[in-house]
């Protein structure tokens, strides 16, 4: 197995690696919403763009990872088989995250309002795709990239537990930034913080993604019926 660049230079590829994910993104959405025809100043964004925000996002980031692998020559947390009892620790630690900052939210009153921007119409028109595509693809995808990738590059191989900490540290800064959405989010970004420290310590525990990908589809499949349950009853 190749020797991996220092620790900094890693660091600095990933940095350089999310501007780059960053930027193809916008220049792909730029290009769609050219080519679709999909209003960008709207008060409330069709499911149809949600689509393709998704897609575009994926698109972005996925491409341009294996040349941060190549380049930092670190390697990756993978799809590698897991403990039904490391799958199981990831759920429950997660579910009972939840529970807490649900009492706690419930008791300061606070109602986080994720995806507040899609159109409630448009959600329980097409619910069956929204499901799949929270509780399937998006876990999947952010697992690989976040869990996978940035801290496969900046933890494997490693020998001290403190660069393992800091590296789960900063990933789960970086997953929970990637979640601000406007004013209106910054009261959900406290539990996905708390589910992203979760999901590096299972994915390190287990050497694998799966635990994550598991307790994370968990957890957006439980927000999703929440937002479509709340949408439903806004429409009667």
């Amino acid at each position: 197995m190749p020797v991996p660049r220092p620790l900094w230079q890693r660091y600095v590829a990933v940095v350089l690696y999310l501007l780059m994910g960053f930027l193809l993104v916008q220049l792909l959405a730029t290009i769609s919403a050219g080519i679709t025809g999909i209003a960008e100043q709207q008060s409330k964004m069709p499911f149809r763009a949600l689509l393709f925000a998704l897609v575009i996002q994926m698109i972005g980031f996925l491409l341009p990872a294996p040349l941060l692998l190549q380049f930092t020559r670190a390697g990756n947390f993978g799809f590698s088989r897991a403990s039904a009892g490391d799958v199981l620790l990831a759920c429950g630690l997660t579910f009972a995250s939840l529970v807490i900052f649900s009492l706690i939210y419930h008791a300061l009153d606070i109602r986080p309002q994720q995806l507040a921007f899609l159109d409630q119409r448009e959600l329980l028109r097409h619910r069956q795709a929204f499901l799949v595509m929270t509780a399937f693809v998006v876990p999947a995808y952010e697992e690989w990239i976040f869990r996978g990738v940035i801290f496969g590059v900046l933890a494997t191989q490693s020998q001290s537990r403190r660069s393992v900490i800091a590296a789960g540290a900063f990933t789960s800064i970086v997953f929970t930034l990637s979640h601000i959405e406007g004013k209106h989010s910054y009261s959900a970004l406290p539990p996905i913080f708390a589910m992203a420290l979760i999901f590096h310590y299972v994915t390190w525990r287990s050497q694998s993604i799966w635990p994550a990908v598991t307790a994370h589809a968990m957890q957006n499949l439980l927000s999703a019926a929440a937002l479509i349950a709340k949408a439903g009853e806004h429409s009667t």
